[in-house]
């Protein structure tokens, strides 16, 4: 009977009391159930947003380890013309670009690098990636590991013949050795793989100083058994140079091998190579 007359003296006081101690005492039993449902329509909400504002990827860039502050408004205008040069629907489709990650060449220095490595490979993995940049070490150990196309295979002959002097290369032989079952990286005559690579070298300030342009010289595919052209030196494209993504490295562009629109490679990679400076800005385009 107390417990009964403990809730019914509650009550009353709570009814006499009026709106104010009504919501006292709601308050005080009942917030955590508030936060709980609030958080559940927040979420919900937010995956309703996702899923309705999600637009399907034509076109998917990375490019690692940019060298500029000023990335953002060339972000979102370079978008805007890949949208323009693959005809774009911009309510239901998108060019992918994203220039914000960072991996060391030679090592992974941070956690933050380790999670970029992992959103990088999920991406290979998801497809989303169809064009990937890299300094020479980093692109170096993705091609090894046989993340991109031969470039004979998605590009044409007079794009390849245009590109010669500035396509990187890497030795299908040794790529087979890495590959090899038995597991022992290593030529009948014990030399490792990595020879005759950026990858041979350890020193990661070495390294660093190896990828600038000022050091870097490209494989030569003319001294490997079996030379494939995994990339081309973006870095040396007058339109990187223009808008300062890549000053001071070399940087590779490869095809992912995971591409599901490598119809779409020559025309993007000949656009990015042809252009001489800075992306239109089409609001000030508009403005003038």
């Amino acid at each position: 009977m107390a417990l009964i007359d403990e809730i019914k003296e509650q009550s009353d006081s709570v009814r006499q009391g009026g709106r104010k101690a009504w919501i006292k005492w709601f308050w005080s039993y009942y917030k955590i159930h508030v936060f709980a449902v609030l958080g559940g329509i927040i979420l919900i909400s937010v995956m309703i947003h996702d899923v309705v504002t999600q637009k399907d990827t034509v076109f998917g860039i990375t490019l690692l380890n940019i060298e500029t502050t000023e990335g953002a408004p060339i972000q979102n205008a370079l978008e805007d013309e890949l949208d323009q040069l693959l005809g774009v629907n911009p309510k239901k489709e998108e060019v992918r670009l994203d220039i914000s990650e960072f991996v060391s060449p030679g090592v992974i220095a941070s956690e933050q690098e380790m999670i970029a490595q992992q959103k990088i490979m999920a991406l290979f993995a998801a497809a989303e990636i169809d064009l990937f940049a890299a300094d020479p070490w980093n692109f170096t150990s993705y091609a090894f590991s046989g993340m991109f196309l031969d470039l004979r295979d998605c590009l044409p002959a007079e794009t390849l013949a245009k590109l010669e002097p500035w396509l990187f290369y890497v030795d299908g032989e040794r790529m087979a050795m890495k590959e090899a079952d038995d597991g022992i990286y290593t030529d009948g005559e014990g030399i490792p793989w990595q020879t005759g690579t950026i990858l041979e070298y350890s020193d990661t300030a070495e390294i660093r100083k190896m990828c600038l342009k000022e050091n870097y010289s490209a494989p030569d595919p003319s001294e490997m058994k079996n030379p494939i052209p995994v990339g081309i030196m973006i870095s040396e494209a007058p339109y990187f140079s223009g808008v300062g993504f890549y000053n001071y490295t070399s940087t590779v562009i490869g095809v992912a091998g995971s591409s599901k629109r490598v119809e779409h490679v020559d025309e993007v990679i000949n656009y990015l190579w042809d252009q001489s400076g800075m992306p239109q800005d089409p609001v000030a385009e508009s403005g003038s």
